[in-house]
């Protein structure tokens, strides 16, 4: 059974707008990250355990395929339910979302 997923508004944030940066510099390639992103998080869901933990109970699940993106999508595991906590660039800030539910 797949799980449901639910955003942090920041990380929700940090997608779109990771979005919108790459499609103004070049066209077409905001897209595909948020289609990777859409793509990882389904396997999230269908894998909740699947990815490597980075913090108690908290893990993160790269962005394939890792040499284009540079992002992990950054997640715990809720009673029934995933809760997105970061859309991270992996090179920037490491654990600036430790903060969040």
């Amino acid at each position: 059974m797949s799980l449901l997923y639910r955003f942090h508004p920041l990380a929700e944030q940090e997608l779109s707008e990771a979005v919108e940066y790459l499609e103004a510099e070049r066209p077409g390639t905001g897209l595909a990250l948020a289609a990777a992103v859409e793509q990882a998080i389904l396997q999230v869901c269908e894998y909740p355990q699947g990815a490597p933990l980075v913090r108690p109970n908290i893990r993160a699940k790269a962005v394939l395929p890792t040499r284009r993106w540079h992002y992990a999508v950054i997640y715990r595991v809720q009673p029934g339910y995933i809760r997105v906590l970061a859309v991270a660039h992996r090179r920037r800030q490491p654990f600036y979302w430790l903060g969040r539910r």
